[in-house]
């Protein structure tokens, strides 16, 4: 019988990260790559979360 705890860990752990992240990229601006131009920010930090 397949152990049905692995999905749902790994579902867990991506929407942990996909939450962390968004909450430290967009909300709280922080790991910001300040070398990019300033329209550029958003896109860098989604392509951080793809």
């Amino acid at each position: 019988m397949v152990d049905r705890r692995s999905p749902t860990m790994l579902i867990g752990f991506g929407a942990f990260n996909l939450a962390e992240g968004a909450v430290d990229h967009q909300r709280l601006g922080l790991h910001v790559n300040e070398t990019a131009p300033d329209r550029e920010w958003s896109l860098w930090d989604f392509g951080f979360l793809a």
